[in-house]
Protein backbone atom coordinates (compact mmCIF):
# COMPACT_ATOMS: atom_id res chain seq x y z
CA UNK A 1 0.00 0.00 0.00
CA UNK A 2 2.57 2.16 0.43
CA UNK A 3 4.79 1.87 -2.61
CA UNK A 4 1.38 2.39 -4.44
CA UNK A 5 0.27 5.61 -2.45
CA UNK A 6 4.26 6.50 -3.40
CA UNK A 7 4.00 5.58 -7.35
CA UNK A 8 0.51 7.72 -7.98
CA UNK A 9 1.82 10.95 -6.36
CA UNK A 10 2.85 13.77 -8.75
CA UNK A 11 6.01 14.09 -6.71
CA UNK A 12 7.15 10.46 -6.70
CA UNK A 13 10.96 10.78 -7.76
CA UNK A 14 11.81 13.42 -5.51
CA UNK A 15 9.71 11.94 -3.01
CA UNK A 16 12.08 8.43 -3.59
CA UNK A 17 15.14 10.45 -3.21
CA UNK A 18 14.56 11.90 0.24
CA UNK A 19 12.79 8.99 1.62
CA UNK A 20 16.29 7.06 0.86
CA UNK A 21 18.38 9.86 2.09
CA UNK A 22 16.30 10.35 5.47
CA UNK A 23 16.25 5.82 6.08
CA UNK A 24 17.34 3.81 3.59
CA UNK A 25 17.21 1.10 5.47
CA UNK A 26 13.46 1.17 6.72
CA UNK A 27 12.75 2.43 3.23
CA UNK A 28 14.37 -0.12 0.83
CA UNK A 29 11.41 -2.92 -0.01
CA UNK A 30 8.87 0.27 -0.49
CA UNK A 31 10.86 2.25 -2.90
CA UNK A 32 11.92 -0.87 -4.49
CA UNK A 33 8.54 -1.70 -5.03
CA UNK A 34 6.98 1.55 -5.90
CA UNK A 35 9.44 1.50 -8.82
CA UNK A 36 7.81 -1.58 -9.97
CA UNK A 37 4.19 -0.02 -9.67
CA UNK A 38 5.04 3.24 -11.42
CA UNK A 39 6.69 1.00 -14.25
CA UNK A 40 9.89 1.76 -16.61
CA UNK A 41 9.30 5.55 -17.36
CA UNK A 42 8.61 6.99 -13.89
CA UNK A 43 10.17 4.17 -12.17
CA UNK A 44 13.36 4.91 -13.56
CA UNK A 45 13.41 8.40 -13.39
CA UNK A 46 12.69 7.87 -9.32
CA UNK A 47 16.00 5.66 -9.81
CA UNK A 48 17.72 8.54 -11.64
CA UNK A 49 16.65 10.78 -8.66
CA UNK A 50 18.56 8.27 -6.44
CA UNK A 51 21.80 9.51 -8.15
CA UNK A 52 21.17 13.29 -8.39
CA UNK A 53 20.68 12.43 -12.13
CA UNK A 54 24.45 12.65 -12.64
CA UNK A 55 27.00 9.78 -13.69
CA UNK A 56 29.49 9.37 -10.70
CA UNK A 57 32.05 11.57 -12.70
CA UNK A 58 30.32 14.24 -12.85
CA UNK A 59 28.99 14.05 -9.17
CA UNK A 60 32.60 13.71 -7.76
CA UNK A 61 33.45 17.17 -9.87
CA UNK A 62 31.39 18.47 -7.21
CA UNK A 63 31.99 16.36 -4.26
CA UNK A 64 32.62 13.23 -2.48
CA UNK A 65 30.15 10.19 -1.84
CA UNK A 66 28.92 9.27 1.19
CA UNK A 67 27.78 6.37 2.62
CA UNK A 68 24.05 7.69 1.94
CA UNK A 69 24.97 8.24 -1.88
CA UNK A 70 26.32 5.04 -2.30
CA UNK A 71 23.28 3.08 -0.55
CA UNK A 72 21.10 5.71 -2.60
CA UNK A 73 22.84 4.22 -5.70
CA UNK A 74 22.35 0.59 -5.07
CA UNK A 75 18.38 1.22 -4.51
CA UNK A 76 18.77 2.60 -7.97
CA UNK A 77 20.14 -0.20 -8.83
CA UNK A 78 17.12 -2.38 -7.58
CA UNK A 79 14.61 -0.20 -8.37
CA UNK A 80 15.33 -0.56 -12.28
CA UNK A 81 15.97 -4.78 -11.45
CA UNK A 82 12.53 -4.39 -9.91
CA UNK A 83 10.93 -3.02 -13.19
CA UNK A 84 12.89 -4.96 -15.43
CA UNK A 85 16.00 -4.60 -17.41
CA UNK A 86 14.44 -5.62 -20.52
CA UNK A 87 11.51 -2.79 -19.87
CA UNK A 88 14.44 -0.39 -19.06
CA UNK A 89 16.51 -1.44 -22.10
CA UNK A 90 13.73 -0.82 -24.35
CA UNK A 91 14.00 3.15 -24.43
CA UNK A 92 16.95 5.31 -24.62
CA UNK A 93 16.13 7.37 -21.83
CA UNK A 94 15.56 4.87 -19.18
CA UNK A 95 18.75 2.94 -21.06
CA UNK A 96 20.53 5.60 -20.23
CA UNK A 97 19.84 6.19 -16.99
CA UNK A 98 20.82 2.25 -16.21
CA UNK A 99 24.43 3.06 -17.42
CA UNK A 100 24.44 5.53 -15.00
CA UNK A 101 23.70 3.42 -12.29
CA UNK A 102 25.71 0.63 -13.12
CA UNK A 103 29.02 3.33 -13.28
CA UNK A 104 27.85 4.54 -9.89
CA UNK A 105 27.08 0.66 -8.76
CA UNK A 106 30.96 -0.40 -10.18
CA UNK A 107 32.73 2.47 -8.46
CA UNK A 108 30.73 2.04 -4.93
CA UNK A 109 32.30 -1.61 -5.06
CA UNK A 110 35.85 -0.67 -3.99
CA UNK A 111 35.02 1.52 -1.03
CA UNK A 112 35.08 0.51 2.44
CA UNK A 113 32.91 2.46 5.75
CA UNK A 114 36.20 4.17 6.65
CA UNK A 115 36.41 6.05 3.35
CA UNK A 116 32.67 6.89 3.35
CA UNK A 117 31.32 4.00 1.59
CA UNK A 118 29.33 1.14 2.84
CA UNK A 119 29.49 -2.59 4.71
CA UNK A 120 30.90 -5.13 3.13
CA UNK A 121 27.76 -7.15 2.66
CA UNK A 122 26.02 -4.12 0.98
CA UNK A 123 28.75 -3.81 -1.74
CA UNK A 124 28.71 -7.58 -2.58
CA UNK A 125 25.21 -7.13 -3.10
CA UNK A 126 25.89 -4.01 -5.32
CA UNK A 127 27.93 -6.26 -7.20
CA UNK A 128 25.23 -9.05 -7.59
CA UNK A 129 22.91 -5.89 -9.07
CA UNK A 130 25.25 -4.91 -11.40
CA UNK A 131 25.89 -8.12 -12.86
CA UNK A 132 22.56 -8.11 -14.05
CA UNK A 133 22.76 -4.76 -15.07
CA UNK A 134 25.79 -5.47 -17.43
CA UNK A 135 28.57 -4.94 -15.32
CA UNK A 136 30.92 -2.15 -17.16
CA UNK A 137 34.27 -4.31 -16.12
CA UNK A 138 34.96 -6.21 -19.55
CA UNK A 139 37.69 -7.57 -17.97
CA UNK A 140 35.04 -9.37 -15.13
CA UNK A 141 32.98 -10.79 -18.47
CA UNK A 142 34.83 -11.59 -21.41
CA UNK A 143 38.13 -14.00 -22.21
CA UNK A 144 39.72 -11.55 -24.23
CA UNK A 145 39.15 -8.69 -21.76
CA UNK A 146 40.75 -10.57 -18.76
CA UNK A 147 43.54 -8.55 -16.94
CA UNK A 148 47.20 -10.05 -16.22
CA UNK A 149 49.63 -8.75 -13.47
CA UNK A 150 52.84 -8.90 -14.50
CA UNK A 151 55.16 -10.51 -11.79
CA UNK A 152 59.07 -9.90 -12.32
CA UNK A 153 61.49 -12.98 -11.64
CA UNK A 154 63.52 -13.17 -8.59
CA UNK A 155 63.65 -14.88 -5.27
CA UNK A 156 61.04 -15.27 -2.80
CA UNK A 157 60.15 -16.67 0.48
CA UNK A 158 57.79 -19.26 0.19
CA UNK A 159 56.19 -21.60 2.97
CA UNK A 160 54.95 -20.66 6.38
CA UNK A 161 56.80 -20.36 9.76
CA UNK A 162 54.53 -21.96 11.41
CA UNK A 163 54.51 -25.04 9.08
CA UNK A 164 56.38 -28.56 9.73
CA UNK A 165 55.44 -29.64 5.96
CA UNK A 166 56.20 -26.25 4.79
CA UNK A 167 58.76 -24.26 6.48
CA UNK A 168 59.24 -21.27 5.52
CA UNK A 169 62.22 -20.98 2.71
CA UNK A 170 63.58 -18.54 0.38
CA UNK A 171 62.71 -19.81 -3.30
CA UNK A 172 64.88 -19.09 -5.99
CA UNK A 173 64.05 -21.79 -8.61
CA UNK A 174 61.08 -19.47 -10.01
CA UNK A 175 63.20 -17.61 -12.55
CA UNK A 176 61.27 -16.44 -14.80
CA UNK A 177 58.81 -13.50 -15.43
CA UNK A 178 55.29 -14.47 -15.68
CA UNK A 179 51.88 -13.31 -15.62
CA UNK A 180 48.94 -13.91 -13.08
CA UNK A 181 45.30 -13.36 -13.63
CA UNK A 182 44.34 -10.31 -11.96
CA UNK A 183 41.22 -12.24 -10.76
CA UNK A 184 39.96 -15.59 -10.67
CA UNK A 185 37.97 -16.85 -13.80
CA UNK A 186 34.61 -15.71 -13.61
CA UNK A 187 31.30 -17.41 -14.14
CA UNK A 188 30.88 -15.37 -17.58
CA UNK A 189 34.27 -16.16 -18.52
CA UNK A 190 33.66 -20.24 -18.08
CA UNK A 191 29.98 -20.08 -19.82
CA UNK A 192 32.17 -18.68 -22.47
CA UNK A 193 34.58 -21.88 -22.59
CA UNK A 194 31.52 -23.78 -22.39
CA UNK A 195 29.87 -22.20 -25.45
CA UNK A 196 32.74 -21.87 -27.79
CA UNK A 197 34.69 -25.40 -26.95
CA UNK A 198 31.41 -27.57 -26.45
CA UNK A 199 33.12 -28.52 -23.12
CA UNK A 200 30.27 -31.29 -21.26
CA UNK A 201 30.74 -32.96 -17.97
CA UNK A 202 30.80 -29.38 -15.32
CA UNK A 203 28.61 -29.13 -12.93
CA UNK A 204 25.59 -27.14 -14.10
CA UNK A 205 25.69 -24.88 -11.08
CA UNK A 206 28.76 -23.45 -11.95
CA UNK A 207 26.97 -21.51 -14.20
CA UNK A 208 23.98 -20.37 -11.94
CA UNK A 209 25.72 -17.56 -9.77
CA UNK A 210 25.90 -13.87 -11.19
CA UNK A 211 28.26 -13.37 -14.50
CA UNK A 212 30.87 -11.71 -12.64
CA UNK A 213 31.64 -13.43 -9.86
CA UNK A 214 34.01 -16.42 -9.60
CA UNK A 215 33.50 -19.54 -10.76
CA UNK A 216 33.15 -22.32 -8.35
CA UNK A 217 31.94 -26.18 -8.49
CA UNK A 218 34.82 -26.61 -11.17
CA UNK A 219 36.94 -29.94 -10.99
CA UNK A 220 40.37 -29.37 -11.48
CA UNK A 221 39.45 -31.28 -15.08
CA UNK A 222 37.27 -28.48 -15.59
CA UNK A 223 39.83 -26.03 -15.00
CA UNK A 224 42.66 -28.06 -17.29
CA UNK A 225 40.19 -28.07 -20.02
CA UNK A 226 39.50 -24.41 -20.01
CA UNK A 227 43.23 -23.70 -20.20
CA UNK A 228 43.38 -25.89 -23.23
CA UNK A 229 40.68 -24.10 -24.89
CA UNK A 230 42.35 -20.94 -23.97
CA UNK A 231 46.22 -21.64 -25.55
CA UNK A 232 43.83 -22.51 -28.61
CA UNK A 233 41.85 -19.60 -28.31
CA UNK A 234 45.11 -17.24 -28.25
CA UNK A 235 47.36 -19.30 -29.69
CA UNK A 236 48.30 -16.75 -33.23
CA UNK A 237 48.51 -13.91 -30.20
CA UNK A 238 50.37 -15.26 -27.28
CA UNK A 239 53.95 -14.25 -27.40
CA UNK A 240 55.99 -17.53 -28.95
CA UNK A 241 56.69 -19.97 -26.39
CA UNK A 242 54.41 -18.99 -23.91
CA UNK A 243 51.53 -21.39 -22.46
CA UNK A 244 48.27 -20.68 -20.38
CA UNK A 245 48.31 -22.61 -17.53
CA UNK A 246 46.96 -23.34 -14.25
CA UNK A 247 49.54 -21.31 -11.71
CA UNK A 248 51.70 -23.58 -9.57
CA UNK A 249 52.31 -23.88 -5.84
CA UNK A 250 55.37 -21.28 -6.17
CA UNK A 251 53.92 -18.65 -8.69
CA UNK A 252 50.68 -18.68 -6.61
CA UNK A 253 52.42 -17.70 -3.40
CA UNK A 254 54.89 -15.33 -5.09
CA UNK A 255 52.10 -13.13 -6.59
CA UNK A 256 50.41 -13.20 -3.02
CA UNK A 257 53.46 -11.95 -0.75
CA UNK A 258 55.95 -10.42 -3.65
CA UNK A 259 59.01 -11.02 -4.15
CA UNK A 260 62.09 -9.65 -2.28
CA UNK A 261 61.78 -7.08 -4.91
CA UNK A 262 58.18 -5.68 -6.32
CA UNK A 263 57.61 -3.47 -9.12
CA UNK A 264 57.40 0.28 -8.32
CA UNK A 265 54.29 0.41 -10.35
CA UNK A 266 51.76 -2.58 -10.80
CA UNK A 267 51.37 -3.63 -14.76
CA UNK A 268 48.38 -4.97 -15.76
CA UNK A 269 47.55 -5.73 -19.94
CA UNK A 270 45.52 -7.98 -21.32
CA UNK A 271 45.65 -9.82 -24.87
CA UNK A 272 45.27 -6.90 -26.65
CA UNK A 273 48.16 -5.31 -25.28
CA UNK A 274 50.81 -8.17 -25.86
CA UNK A 275 52.57 -8.99 -22.48
CA UNK A 276 55.79 -7.14 -23.92
CA UNK A 277 59.07 -7.34 -21.58
CA UNK A 278 59.64 -4.68 -19.38
CA UNK A 279 62.96 -2.99 -17.55
CA UNK A 280 60.52 -1.17 -15.08
CA UNK A 281 62.16 -0.30 -11.86
CA UNK A 282 61.98 -2.49 -9.04
CA UNK A 283 62.15 -1.67 -5.18
CA UNK A 284 62.38 -3.34 -2.11
CA UNK A 285 59.54 -5.32 -0.69
CA UNK A 286 59.13 -3.94 2.61
CA UNK A 287 57.38 -7.32 3.75
CA UNK A 288 58.82 -9.93 2.14
CA UNK A 289 57.43 -12.65 4.46
CA UNK A 290 54.04 -11.30 5.25
CA UNK A 291 51.31 -13.05 6.04
CA UNK A 292 48.58 -11.82 4.24
CA UNK A 293 48.66 -10.17 0.81
CA UNK A 294 47.99 -7.13 2.07
CA UNK A 295 50.53 -7.50 4.78
CA UNK A 296 50.72 -8.86 8.41
CA UNK A 297 47.09 -7.70 10.06
CA UNK A 298 43.49 -9.80 10.07
CA UNK A 299 41.75 -6.85 8.72
CA UNK A 300 37.72 -7.47 7.96
CA UNK A 301 37.74 -4.78 4.82
CA UNK A 302 40.47 -7.12 3.58
CA UNK A 303 38.72 -10.24 2.32
CA UNK A 304 35.81 -11.89 1.87
CA UNK A 305 36.40 -14.75 4.90
CA UNK A 306 34.22 -16.00 7.79
CA UNK A 307 30.95 -16.21 6.42
CA UNK A 308 30.70 -12.14 6.79
CA UNK A 309 29.29 -12.00 3.43
CA UNK A 310 27.88 -15.47 2.91
CA UNK A 311 29.04 -15.91 -0.37
CA UNK A 312 31.33 -15.51 -3.33
CA UNK A 313 31.48 -11.82 -4.53
CA UNK A 314 32.66 -10.09 -7.52
CA UNK A 315 36.40 -9.46 -7.39
CA UNK A 316 36.99 -5.29 -6.69
CA UNK A 317 35.09 -5.31 -3.50
CA UNK A 318 37.78 -5.94 -1.43
CA UNK A 319 40.67 -3.96 -3.04
CA UNK A 320 42.66 -3.36 0.08
CA UNK A 321 43.05 -7.20 -0.50
CA UNK A 322 45.56 -6.48 -3.59
CA UNK A 323 48.47 -8.64 -3.60
CA UNK A 324 51.63 -6.12 -4.60
CA UNK A 325 51.66 -6.85 -7.91
CA UNK A 326 47.89 -6.04 -8.56
CA UNK A 327 45.87 -9.58 -7.71
CA UNK A 328 42.13 -9.26 -6.67
CA UNK A 329 40.90 -11.88 -3.99
CA UNK A 330 44.24 -14.38 -3.52
CA UNK A 331 43.13 -13.85 0.10
CA UNK A 332 39.57 -15.30 0.70
CA UNK A 333 36.46 -15.75 -2.18
CA UNK A 334 37.41 -19.09 -3.32
CA UNK A 335 39.77 -21.48 -2.80
CA UNK A 336 42.08 -21.78 -5.62
CA UNK A 337 43.53 -24.71 -7.84
CA UNK A 338 46.79 -25.17 -8.58
CA UNK A 339 48.97 -27.45 -11.13
CA UNK A 340 51.01 -28.44 -7.99
CA UNK A 341 51.05 -32.32 -6.16
CA UNK A 342 49.88 -32.84 -2.96
CA UNK A 343 49.90 -36.48 -2.47
CA UNK A 344 47.64 -39.34 -1.85
CA UNK A 345 47.32 -38.91 1.88
CA UNK A 346 46.01 -36.01 4.37
CA UNK A 347 49.98 -35.52 5.01
CA UNK A 348 51.72 -33.95 1.66
CA UNK A 349 54.28 -36.54 -0.37
CA UNK A 350 55.78 -33.72 -1.95
CA UNK A 351 57.82 -31.27 0.45
CA UNK A 352 59.85 -28.47 0.63
CA UNK A 353 61.84 -26.74 -0.22
CA UNK A 354 59.81 -26.64 -3.48
CA UNK A 355 61.92 -26.81 -7.17
CA UNK A 356 60.00 -25.38 -9.30
CA UNK A 357 61.86 -26.97 -12.25
CA UNK A 358 61.51 -29.98 -10.50
CA UNK A 359 58.52 -31.24 -13.24
CA UNK A 360 57.24 -34.42 -11.31
CA UNK A 361 55.75 -32.50 -8.46
CA UNK A 362 53.54 -30.86 -11.73
CA UNK A 363 52.49 -33.77 -13.68
CA UNK A 364 49.43 -33.28 -15.35
CA UNK A 365 49.30 -37.35 -16.12
CA UNK A 366 49.46 -38.02 -12.19
CA UNK A 367 46.15 -40.43 -11.34
CA UNK A 368 42.83 -38.74 -9.72
CA UNK A 369 43.98 -40.45 -6.30
CA UNK A 370 46.79 -37.94 -6.18
CA UNK A 371 45.55 -34.84 -5.06
CA UNK A 372 46.25 -31.15 -6.07
CA UNK A 373 47.17 -28.31 -3.97
CA UNK A 374 44.60 -25.57 -3.91
CA UNK A 375 45.66 -22.12 -2.31
CA UNK A 376 43.90 -18.94 -0.56
CA UNK A 377 40.88 -19.45 1.61
CA UNK A 378 37.44 -18.85 0.71
CA UNK A 379 34.16 -16.97 2.00
CA UNK A 380 33.50 -20.22 4.20
CA UNK A 381 37.05 -20.24 6.14
CA UNK A 382 38.52 -19.03 8.99
CA UNK A 383 40.32 -15.75 8.03
CA UNK A 384 43.69 -17.37 9.39
CA UNK A 385 43.26 -20.11 5.92
CA UNK A 386 43.10 -16.78 3.92
CA UNK A 387 47.32 -16.52 4.89
CA UNK A 388 49.63 -16.42 2.21
CA UNK A 389 51.37 -19.64 3.59
CA UNK A 390 48.45 -21.57 3.81
CA UNK A 391 48.26 -24.78 1.81
CA UNK A 392 45.26 -27.42 1.14
CA UNK A 393 44.37 -30.38 -1.35
CA UNK A 394 41.46 -32.03 -3.25
CA UNK A 395 41.42 -34.91 -5.62
CA UNK A 396 41.09 -33.45 -9.45
CA UNK A 397 37.44 -34.73 -9.13
CA UNK A 398 36.44 -32.43 -6.17
CA UNK A 399 34.23 -29.84 -6.51
CA UNK A 400 33.11 -27.64 -3.89
CA UNK A 401 30.71 -24.08 -4.00
CA UNK A 402 34.01 -22.20 -2.29
CA UNK A 403 36.58 -23.50 -5.40
CA UNK A 404 38.16 -22.50 -8.36
CA UNK A 405 40.60 -21.23 -10.41
CA UNK A 406 42.53 -18.31 -12.08
CA UNK A 407 45.29 -19.10 -14.81
CA UNK A 408 48.74 -18.16 -16.02
CA UNK A 409 51.14 -17.15 -18.61
CA UNK A 410 54.43 -17.79 -18.73
CA UNK A 411 57.38 -18.97 -21.50
CA UNK A 412 59.57 -21.64 -19.05
CA UNK A 413 58.76 -25.20 -19.43
CA UNK A 414 55.49 -26.29 -18.58
CA UNK A 415 53.98 -29.39 -19.27
CA UNK A 416 50.41 -28.61 -21.63
CA UNK A 417 47.41 -28.43 -18.92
Amino acid sequence: LAACHLAARPEFAADCARLAREAPGHWQIVLVLAARVARAERGATAADELIGGASIDDFRRERSPTAADWSCALLAGMQLLEIGVDAVRQRDRTRAIATRVAGWLAASLPVVPADGGVAARQRALAGDVLARLSDPRRQLLEVDAMRFAHVPAGAFWMGDQDSDDAPLHRNETLDCDYWIAEAPVSVAQFAEFVTASGHTGHDADALRPPANRPVVNVSWHDARAFCAWLNEHWRQRLPAGWIVSLPSEPEWKKAARGGLQIPRAIRLESIAQGFAASDAPLQDNPLPKRSYPWGDDQEEERANVEMSIGDTSTPGIFSGGQSPYGCEDLAGNVWEWTRSLWGTDWKPDFGYPYDANDRLRENPGAPDKVSRVVRGGSWLDHRDDARCGIRSRYRPGFRLVSLGFRVVLRSSPVLPL
